[in-house]
Parts: C-alpha cells; sequence; structure tokens
C-alpha cells in the first residue's frame, strides 16, 4: 500500500486540499483516479459542503483521523492513498512533550511520501533569537543526523518558526528509521506553500522558500536527495473565502474549478494533484 502523510500547522492548508483533491478526482479533473468509492467521506463531508456554501472548510478538531482513497494514477498504478488528518496543535505538543503518539508511528512507518503544508503568512518572527527554540536538544542519536548551519543570509526574525520545523522533520525521520524495516526508502517529499494567492512574488516556489525560510531550507537539501524533494505553490481556492466578491465567484464556478497550483519551474496548473502523482512515480 502507498501511503501519504499529510503534516502541517493548523490553518496551514490541510483539510481544504484534501478536499480538494477528492472534488477534483469526483469531476475528472485530475491526472488520478479512483479505481473504488472511499470507505467514508466523514473526514471532508463538512469541508464539502462549507464549499458549497462558498465558506472556509472548519478547522479540524479530531485527535487522529483518516480516509483512504483507493486510485489508479496515469500509469494504472494502483494506490491505496491514506489521507490522514489532525488537530494541527499536535504538532506543537510533540516538542512540548517530546511525544509521538502510536498512530503517528505506525503511519511514519508505513508511509512512503511526505506532504509538508507550510503558509508563508503565517511564519513566525520571534523579535530576537533567545525567542528560537532549541534544535532536537533532548534526542538520543537521531537517523539519520545532518549538520544544521545558519546561511549567512539567514533572517534572524524567522528563526522560530523554521527551528520547530527542523525539529518535527528530526524527529519524524528518527521514528521512520527506528521503525521502518530494512532497506526502507527514504520518503518523497513536497512542500506544499498554501495559500499562494496571498504571495506577492515572481520567483518560483522553489526560490521563494529558500526566500522564506533559508534554514529550514538547508537542512531539507541537507537530509533530501534534490531528485526526492519538490516546493510547490498552492491556492486550494484560488482566493481568499473571506472576500464577499470572491466568495460568490468561488460559489458560482464551483470548487472543483477554482484553486490554482505553480509547479517548481513557476508555471501555473489547475490539476492540484499534480504533487501526488509525483509522489508516487512520476520522474
Amino acid at each position: 500500500m502507498s501511503q501519504l502523510l499529510l503534516m502541517g500547522y493548523s490553518q496551514s492548508g490541510k483539510t481544504g486540499y484534501g478536499t480538494q483533491v477528492y472534488g477534483r478526482i469526483l469531476a475528472q479533473k485530475s491526472s488520478l483516479k479512483f479505481r473504488g468509492q472511499p470507505e467514508s467521506l466523514k473526514l471532508f463531508q463538512m469541508a464539502l459542503e462549507a464549499y458549497e456554501r462558498g465558506e472556509k472548510p472548519p478547522r479540524t478538531t479530531s485527535a487522529y483521523d483518516s480516509m483512504t482513497l483507493p486510485l489508479l494514477n496515469r500509469h494504472g498504478q494502483s494506490i491505496d492513498l491514506v489521507l490522514p488528518d489532525y488537530d494541527g496543535e499536535q504538532l506543537t505538543r510533540m516538542i512540548r512533550d517530546r511525544a509521538i503518539e502510536g498512530n503517528w508511528i505506525s503511519g511514519f512507518q508505513e508511509s512512503s511520501a511526505w506532504m509538508l503544508f507550510i503558509r508563508p503568512s503565517a511564519i513566525n518572527e520571534p523579535t530576537t533569537t533567545m525567542d528560537a527554540p532549541p534544535v532536537a536538544k533532548e534526542m538520543k542519536n537521531p537517523k539519520p543526523q545532518a549538520e544544521i548551519n545558519a546561511p549567512d543570509n539567514v533572517n534572524l526574525r524567522r528563526l522560530s518558526s523554521q527551528i520547530e520545523m527542523i525539529e518535527l522533520l528530526q524527529m519524524w525521520w528518527w521514528v521512520r528509521a527506528g521503525f521502518a524495516p530494512i532497506g526502507t526508502t527514504s520518503p518523497r517529499l513536497a512542500i506544499m506553500l498554501s495559500c499562494f494567492d496571498e504571495v506577492n512574488t515572481e520567483l518560483t516556489p522553489e526560490f521563494y522558500f529558500k526566500q522564506l525560510c533559508p534554514l529550514l531550507e538547508q537542512f531539507i537539501r541537507t537530509v533530501w536527495a534534490d531528485s526526492a524533494m519538490r516546493v510547490y505553490g498552492l491556492s486550494s481556492q484560488g482566493g481568499s473565502l473571506d472576500d464577499p466578491n470572491f466568495q460568490h465567484t468561488f460559489r458560482e464556478a464551483g470548487a472543483e474549478k477554482s484553486g490554482f497550483l505553480v509547479l517548481p519551474n513557476g508555471e501555473q496548473k489547475s490539476d492540484l494533484t499534480l504533487p501526488i502523482d509525483w509522489l508516487f512515480g512520476e520522474t
């Protein structure tokens, strides 16, 4: 079974994206297809209903839930795609408590791809480096282990969010290395810069991410091979549903016709599921 983990803090766009993935495939506006009916839509049902009203999906409050999508990619490969959804505050508790729950451990053990959601406007900017948390102080022999050296151009006011995410990635890597079967390959990683409609830039997602989070970007490049990670710009809705004018446009067009994806080379596409196609075999 191929398993994808959706990861990111609260309001980073996980539920919105998962809902749009289902809607795109259902409307046949995707490179992916269903090979069977999902067992349950409970996870995204409220989000689908909210989209029909032109409203934002509600925040996730469940501890840890998932929905399995039985898919076929463009090459005819069968994929049992598991979309976990969870209360994003769990990530904060992971760092605070230095503990990872059992459901997460099994997810890291079985997953073959990770999708990390980062909302650029939510990048925390502490006043000084003293506000930034330490990186993996209490970890014992993290595997794999990487040197973390801040680039010369790092913006010290953005260290907090970046170091938190680095610490989480180190914990996840350690759990995967400690529990995954011998010979398990590293998971592919898609970094999703969500709410990309809020970003005013002509840079490609890759260069924008490097400018936004240089420390985090350097860490990821140290751990992942270039061929195993990509950076995308994502706008699941295509605009802000807090804007009454856009809300009307979104409701009239339908969620399945809204939203856009910016590829690593800067090209804009309407198929939001292309990163999934790449994560599971597209080169």
